[in-house]
């Protein structure tokens, strides 16, 4: 799995870092600018990212407009529904607002509250068929 972490804050960055580097490559992001460069210098290589992890709530360029970006550019770049980046929203903003805003359109696919809860979030994989319950398995070994 190719991951990347969108996260202001540099301690909740190494942290969903530490839960998501077992699976395969992590690359984080201080700031969607940095974030949305990455997303599109690998858009149309075989090492586009399987997931992005995101804060809503960042300077410059907020996770709404992050989101709203990748998805355009997935639609200007003709890339499937099966194959779009699956996208976690991360925040300590849980406010309904915020919540509707991330799955509008699914935009995204899921939504976690910070802090991220390790748990939480494999589940979430699992369900995005990211990794397996397996994989999780071992990862806990």
């Amino acid at each position: 799995m190719r991951s990347m972490i969108v996260e202001d804050d540099t301690v909740s960055r190494k942290i969903l870092h530490k839960m998501l580097a077992p699976f395969g490559e992590c690359v984080m992001a201080a700031d969607a600018v940095t974030a949305l460069d990455h997303f599109m210098r690998r858009l149309k290589s075989a090492e586009r990212f399987d997931l992005i992890c995101c804060d809503i709530v960042m300077p410059v360029m907020d996770g709404h407009e992050l989101l709203s970006k990748v998805r355009s550019a997935e639609k200007h770049a003709q890339v499937s529904d099966l194959h779009t980046v699956k996208i976690i929203m991360t925040s300590s903003a849980s406010t309904p607002e915020n919540v509707r805003m991330a799955m509008k359109e699914g935009r995204c696919e899921s939504f976690l509250v910070k802090p991220v809860d390790r748990s939480r979030l494999y589940k979430e994989l699992v369900n995005l068929k990211l990794i397996t319950a397996l994989d999780v398995a071992r990862e806990r070994d």
